[in-house]
């Protein structure tokens, strides 16, 4: 009988991957009552995360492979039923420990495996490896009991390589984060893009496209908002610093509430191509602001054209600039209508306890068991 659910990740930073691991946790656990421990190997900002528990959720942050290994083992043997749900940065890891006790254990991917894109992987020795799709163990990953995808697209680049069902886990939406402001007061004039600020993210692309569109409109009084940190954070600063002098684009840094970000603009752009699930596009959308975003990734899933956002051609900055004049063009009624069917689609389809309770259906139903 399943009693206990233990999610692992091997974290660098904080971001929405991370963020969605804690939140189905904790949906699981409120939802369903099911014990959950969540366990995070945490490699980046130790400040990132904290330790804490509530009902039925234990929440641990570890900053060595050793403590990491000694808290898995010490969860599984007080519970031989529980299942472990690896992350695919520390599968080798999990594996080795979970086998040894008799556990059922699956593997979660929350990345497009695309060939020249490397996946950064954890192995059981405590060395990171950067492989390509293709390199990665796949003879011990079809052991695993379950394997599982956090979107339609990133299942379907799973299957040239397992030979197993793949389990679909979506991400979800905390009704927490809804904290609504006067809408009355506002003037959404600006656009927001909301990133871990790295390469493969393609925000260079995003800001050239935008600065584009400004100029062929002559819109120098809208401003692009750009709100996350990452490696790219300075190098980008620095080629766009006359822009930034000149207010046409602002950094923001890291941010942990973006609730009135997404209230205080018009559309939130989202450049990259590579995007398996994307969800920073359902909590914009949770707060009725439609989202632009590449024909490209699992971005597609979330956005309707025309009806809760817009999409364009994936590194067509011309394409992305027509998109933006569409937007511009459209009278106040189906500019509303799109920001009430943001709303609509993603509360409902994302809301936590249909996600929750349908991902306990497919592991209790899966064929592979």
């Amino acid at each position: 009988m399943l009693n206990e659910i233990v999610f692992t990740w091997v974290t660098t930073a904080k971001g929405g991957a991370e963020q969605s691991t804690i939140a189905i946790g904790e949906s699981i656990a409120s939802t369903i009552g099911l014990k959950v421990s969540v366990l995070f190997l945490n490699l980046g900002n130790k400040s990132d995360f904290k330790n804490y528990k509530k009902a039925n959720f234990n929440f641990h942050s570890l900053d060595t492979p050793t403590e990491y290994k000694k808290n898995l083992e010490k969860i599984i043997k007080k519970n031989s039923t529980a299942i472990v749900i690896s992350n695919h940065r520390a599968f080798e890891i999990d594996h080795e420990i979970a086998s040894k006790n008799g556990n059922k254990i699956g593997i979660v991917f929350r990345g497009i495996l695309i060939e020249d894109l490397s996946f950064r992987t954890f192995n059981a020795h405590g060395v990171f490896s950067h492989l390509q799709p293709r390199e990665l163990n796949w003879k011990k990953i079809n052991q695993f009991d379950f394997i599982i995808a956090n979107s339609i697209t990133t299942l379907n680049s799973i299957k040239p390589y397992s030979k197993r069902d793949v389990i679909l886990l979506y991400n979800l939406i905390e009704k927490k984060k809804l904290k609504l402001i006067n809408s009355k007061t506002l003037e959404r004039k600006n656009f927001l893009l909301c990133a871990r600020l790295e390469k493969w993210k393609n925000i260079e692309f995003g800001i050239l496209a935008f600065l584009k569109y400004q100029q062929q409109q002559k819109k120098n009084n809208i401003v692009l908002n750009i709100v996350g940190d990452g490696s790219e954070m300075n190098s980008l600063k620095d080629m766009f610093k006359e822009q930034v002098k000149k207010g046409f684009i602002t950094f923001h840094g890291w941010k942990e509430n973006l609730s009135h970000y997404y209230q205080e603009h018009k559309m939130l752009i989202v450049t990259s191509n590579y995007e398996s699930f994307g969800r920073i596009i359902l909590e914009a959308n949770s707060h009725g602001l439609p989202a632009l975003v590449p024909s490209s990734g699992a971005a597609q899933e979330l956005i309707f054209d025309g009806l809760n956002g817009l999409i364009y051609e994936k590194d067509n900055s011309a394409n992305f600039v027509e998109k933006l004049i569409l937007y511009d063009e459209m009278n106040e009624l189906a500019k509303k209508r799109m920001s009430e069917f943001s709303k609509i689609k993603s509360i409902s389809q994302f809301d936590s306890t249909n996600i929750a309770l349908n991902f306990i259906t497919q592991l209790i139903n899966n064929k592979n068991e």
